[in-house]
């Protein structure tokens, strides 16, 4: 006689997904009078359950049974058993929120496939009452867990066992306390994935790079990180230790720790911030999140050399550019510093509404659309406000176009437009043109709309149909495009990191579309000075620099001049196609070049090669095109525009913006910069009451 089979084992091979996607017609009960009537079709795995059920003795641990929880502000946490070897047991507890004692496991879920569990016991532990099955990331996290000895207590809560998956009501009620969950919990532990060989010193070279290079921190969050990259203010120490090089075995350990998958998902970013006792757990080694999360900011502002992060960046690893991450996780630190300073009130260390968060954290992942919602609910200072609530019963096109009316209606403005330019909003039927999406269209520069008050009406009335497909506004139309370059959509991050080859072709792309738009018009003084208002979106009126505004011809010539160099650099490795486009800028700047009487003189002073730069690092143009309008006016707008399609001002918008006419009504295409009408200059000496109409977006 055979040995007895491993019935544990069969019963995890038959949560396979394969014995799940085939499905076989069987009879459901013994009458064959209605063939139709009486059979189903149920999966392999179910029919294979079901003859495992006629086994006789045989004990079969079943998937275990959720009570429901009896009270909106209740929770279950789990506590694990001190069990050996590979098997996870645990015992579950339901409680009040505010009544428990906890830490939270902030993990990465990573792929949905179930390949072990967790087995449940009554409260003395003498009955198993069930499994509960377990992702492999989450398994690995409970076991290193359960056997760390830097933890102590292991009562915890963890979404995808203490969330009833399967109830889609209990889903959304837990999802809307878990700012709340994450915020009353003694801690939360954040698994960064197993342990590996090069750990060790990994864990040391972070502990020396923070030490040495701590006084940077707090500098650099008050300035924003971009603003360190750029060196507005030098910051104190601008060197690594003398110990610290880059053979130093540290690198590989660091690199892996500080750019994990924990980076790129969305839920963790409300995880990491909203309790202010949170660490990491590597493996079973306990780790500082402020010192991990440090060495990002580090790299992102180049104390750390960037070259380490070249086979990151080239293996495709990251789904977003780099600096997506470094953007999130220094927002991140932020809110923690923020929220540990006594003098910031509580209400202000999350001051961002949801609609900027959403473009702050719009490159991290979530398996769920609904999520990049849900997930950074928690860290919005208008929640409240939009009373959203979770609902994972509705489809994801219903929970945007939701949002974006509670949007509309609490703020009484169109300020979220500015975001609905960046995405996809043109594409889907499901959705009206005016609504945001779960759809990005990769990394583009744009107007910052706080900066403008090109309508006079900061807040307005809408007017929607009843099945909200279209939003009525009032605005003015007031001019129509007649020539569009192609749009230069990029790859990767819009200013940090980027190879000088990848850099230079960016910038003939670039150059290319000023020459294209000034050969429309003519490369007039007027025309060269419109066009440079747009390049960097009339951001010098709000500057007491003043070079740029005296000189603009003299000014677009330096910014061209320093492009230049880069492009003749790299010339003989540009594609084909990308050096036909050469000549046309060559002639550009060589007619600028005279204008500014520059002809004799091609090199650059050193006032003029900061003019230069200061025009690179505030110009608007990756995914933007130029333009030329009906009035003979030189615009920079969203590339997502197109010949024919129309520039409004719209009340309850500090912008302009770029409508396509569909009949009688329009679709929102996204921003435009118009120079001269910026800042309410349509409407000087004439009431907006007399000249808006309604305009009805669809």
């Amino acid at each position: 006689m055979g040995a007895t089979p491993n019935m544990d084992g069969f019963m995890l091979l038959l949560q396979h997904p394969i014995l799940h996607r085939y499905r076989i017609l069987v009879p459901i009960n013994d009458n064959p009078a209605s063939y139709s009537a009486t059979t189903t079709f149920v999966s392999m795995a179910s029919l294979a359950k079901r003859f495992l059920d006629l086994i006789p003795g045989r004990d079969i641990i079943r998937p275990y049974l959720y009570p429901p929880l009896k009270e909106h502000r209740d929770i279950r946490t789990i506590g694990l058993l001190n069990t050996t070897g590979n098997d996870l047991e645990c015992i579950l507890h339901h409680g009040r929120l505010d009544g428990l004692q906890y830490k939270c496991l902030s993990y990465v879920w990573g792929k949905p496939e179930i390949s072990s569990r967790i087995i449940v016991r009554d409260q003395d532990s003498s009955k198993i009452l069930g499994y509960i099955p377990l992702t492999k990331n989450l398994y690995s996290a409970l076991k290193d867990i359960r056997d760390t000895t830097e933890v102590d207590d292991k009562t915890l809560w963890v979404d995808q066992i203490s969330i009833h998956q399967e109830d889609s009501d209990e889903k959304g009620r837990q999802v809307e306390l878990m700012g709340e969950i994450y915020r009353h919990a003694l801690a939360v532990i954040m698994h960064i994935g197993p342990a590996a060989a090069h750990d060790a010193e990994g864990i040391k070279l972070i502990r020396i790079l923070y030490d040495h290079l701590e006084p940077c921190i707090q500098p650099i969050l008050d300035m924003s990180w971009y603003m360190a990259y750029r060196r507005s203010k030098p910051l104190p120490v601008e060197h690594l230790p003398k110990s610290v090089t880059l053979n130093h075995p540290g690198w590989p350990g660091l690199l892996d720790m500080a750019f994990g998958t924990w980076t790129e998902r969305s839920w963790i970013v409300q995880e990491n911030v909203v309790n202010p006792n949170t660490f990491m757990l590597r493996g079973q080694k306990k780790l500082d999140w402020i010192c991990v999360a440090t060495m990002l900011v580090l790299f992102g502002v180049e104390l750390l050399p960037l070259e380490l992060l070249r086979e990151i960046r080239e293996s495709g690893r990251k789904k977003a550019s780099l600096d997506c991450y470094i953007d999130a996780v220094s927002r991140s630190l932020e809110i923690k510093f923020r929220k540990s300073r006594p003098s910031v009130p509580a209400a202000l260390a999350f001051f961002l509404s949801l609609c900027e968060n959403l473009e702050w954290y719009d490159a991290l992942e979530c398996a769920d659309s609904r999520d990049h919602i849900y997930s950074i609910m928690a860290l919005s200072t208008d929640r409240r406000k939009l009373g959203l609530v979770p609902n994972y019963n509705i489809p994801v096109q219903e929970v945007y176009i939701d949002a974006t009316v509670r949007m509309l209606t609490t703020d009484e403005s169109i300020h979220h437009f500015h975001y609905v330019s960046l995405l996809d909003n043109l594409s889907d039927p499901l959705y009206p043109s005016w609504s945001l999406t779960p759809k990005l269209l990769g990394r583009q520069h744009f107007l910052d709309h706080v900066l403008y008050a090109a309508h006079p009406f900061r807040s307005t009335v809408f007017r929607f149909d009843s099945k909200y497909s279209e939003l009525t506004v009032r605005g003015h139309i007031f001019d129509r495009i007649t020539f569009a370059s192609p749009g230069n959509l990029v790859k990767g991050s819009t200013f940090w990191a980027v190879p000088e080859l990848e850099n230079a072709t960016r910038l003939v792309m670039e150059l290319s579309a000023f020459a294209l738009t000034l050969k429309m018009t003519s490369t007039t003084r007027q025309n060269i000075s419109q066009l440079l208002i747009s390049i960097i979106a009339e951001k010098y009126r709000n500057s007491p620099e003043s070079r740029i505004r005296n000189d603009p011809v003299l000014s677009l010539w330096c910014y061209l001049r320093i492009s230049w160099l880069v492009i003749a650099r790299n010339y003989n490795s540009l594609p084909e196609y990308v050096q036909d486009l050469v000549p046309s800028i060559e002639e550009m700047i060589n007619n600028v070049a005279q204008l500014a009487g520059k002809e004799d003189h091609p090199g650059l002073t050193e006032e003029e090669l900061e003019i230069g730069n200061m025009i690179n690092g505030e110009k608007i143009t990756y995914g933007r095109s130029f333009g030329v309008t009906e009035q003979n006016r030189i615009v920079n707008f969203t590339f997502k525009a197109s010949v024919g399609d129309s520039l409004a001002l719209l009340q309850g918008g500090r912008l302009p913006f770029v409508l396509r006419q569909a009949r009688d009504k329009f679709q929102f295409v996204g921003d435009v910069c118009v120079p001269g009408l910026m800042y309410g200059e349509a409407y000087k000496g004439l009431p907006p009451e007399n000249i808006d109409r309604e305009i009805c977006l669809i």
